[in-house]
């Protein structure tokens, strides 16, 4: 075990109706500690409920994670992902923790890259890419959407918001700070959090060779789905520009909006006749827009 190397928490929020993700997450995550020989733990929060931790106990168990590095389960007394990471950041023991979501996998050099950033620029959040893995039949416009918004990043480069599907963060620089509870059904407690950061002069680096994945099922490869993720995204990036007092004017607001969306749908629609490799963009482009205009209300996370 190395000495040079900063101690890290890996934090992981899961559901006992996501288990056969979860064990694929912990299968891919034992290569990546064995790449990182430095102090660690694992934390875990049962986000489905007192009662339902046993099935998720069972996975760790069957992982035999354990056998590399302490692990918690920790259930969270509500169904609420802001709860939940809030968990994380008064539960884990080391002042890096490494966030990633339940349904990815990361590269066995995932964790050694994230601290290899925070080392080399000292900053207080480094972010890395999560790429999306398509079955194959899923349609060509649809796997090249920018899903997760990893496009135009450089490595080491400066951003300004992230979520906390592959991130890790120096906990003492944001000890003041918490998700806020009322993104935590609908989503964009991450993106408010890590604006605020970013606000408080905090910098935030992108490392994109610190990379996970996530399996994209046909349930959610397909344009009634990512059409309402696209709408639920824009509503919530108005709520989050609305509590910050950047939205001066919500009718200007919601009338640039639609005039986006309108602009943008007939792009997107020519662009998907002649199969142009950028069309899922524009489509995102539009219904997000659209959702600045139009709340669905849905819930992300249930």
């Amino acid at each position: 075990m190395s000495t040079h190397l900063p101690p890290v928490s890996i934090g992981i929020i899961t559901l006992d109706t996501r288990t056969t993700a979860f064990a694929k997450l912990l299968d891919y995550l034992i290569p990546a500690l064995d790449q990182y020989e430095a102090l660690t733990e694992l934390v875990v929060i049962n986000n489905s409920g007192a009662g339902s931790e046993d099935v998720i106990q069972k996975v760790l168990d069957d992982s035999k994670i354990a056998e590399k590095l302490p692990v918690s389960l920790i259930n969270s007394p509500q169904n609420n992902i802001a709860t939940a990471r809030n968990i994380l950041l008064e539960n884990t023991n080391h002042d890096l923790l490494a966030f990633i979501d339940d349904d990815e996998f990361p590269e066995k050099q995932w964790l050694a890259e994230l601290v290899q950033m925070y080392e080399r620029t000292g900053c207080v959040v480094v972010a890395g890419p999560v790429h999306a893995v398509f079955e194959a039949e899923t349609p060509r416009w649809v796997t090249q959407i920018d899903l997760h918004n990893t496009r135009d990043r450089t490595d080491g480069g400066i951003i300004n918001m992230t979520g906390t599907g592959n991130v890790l963060i120096h906990k003492p620089s944001v000890a003041n700070f918490r998700f806020k509870e009322s993104f935590g059904k609908s989503g964009g407690s991450d993106t408010d959090f890590f604006l605020r950061v970013y606000d408080a002069g905090h910098q935030m680096r992108w490392a994109t060779r610190a990379v996970a994945y996530e399996d994209i099922p046909p349930s959610r490869a397909n344009p009634q789905y990512l059409f309402g993720r696209f709408m639920s995204q824009g509503a919530n990036y108005r709520r989050v520009m609305t509590e910050r007092g950047l939205v001066k004017n919500s009718w200007l607001f919601g009338f640039r909006a639609l005039g986006m969306f309108i602009a943008s749908l007939p792009i997107a629609l020519v662009l998907l006749l002649i199969r142009h490799p950028r069309t899922g963009d524009w489509f995102k482009r539009a219904f997000s827009n659209l959702g600045k205009v139009i709340s669905k209300r849905s819930k992300l996370y249930e």
